[in-house]
């Protein structure tokens, strides 16, 4: 398992199977920039991810 994560959520399914509006998921706080952060160092499992950002329903991927 590696260290941090990223998540990507969309909207819903078009034509060949392509997401529609992919966005990365900022997980909250901002960088040195005031940039919203999308990455986490935390070393969560997938179900401790999901559960935390209550992804249960909608469309996303965990980015490792």
């Amino acid at each position: 398992m590696s260290n941090g994560f990223y998540i990507m959520v969309w909207d819903g399914w078009s034509e060949g199977l392509n997401p529609i509006l992919p966005q990365l998921l900022p997980i909250g706080g901002v960088d040195s920039f005031g940039y919203p952060r999308y990455w986490s160092s935390a070393n969560l499992t997938d179900e401790e991810i999901i559960e935390k950002y209550n992804l249960e329903d909608g469309y996303f991927r965990i980015i490792r």
